[in-house]
């Protein structure tokens, strides 16, 4: 879904809870900096609050 909407929030955030969920830190990394680089240097935008916190309590935790 991500890449047929590659700007939506909601399916960045689903993508990001599910590859935590799955322990899959790397990919996690990775999915994050896409976030990143999509809403913060594309289109000028701040990374959404649950998405931040999602990441942010993953990353304490592994």
């Amino acid at each position: 879904m991500l890449e047929l909407d590659e700007f939506n929030e909601h399916y960045m955030y689903l993508l990001l809870r599910f590859l935590t969920v799955q322990n899959k830190k790397q990919e996690c990394v990775r999915c994050y900096e896409r976030i990143k680089r999509k809403l913060k240097e594309e289109l000028g935008v701040p990374i959404p609050d649950k998405i931040v916190k999602v990441y942010a309590d993953y990353m304490i935790h592994v």
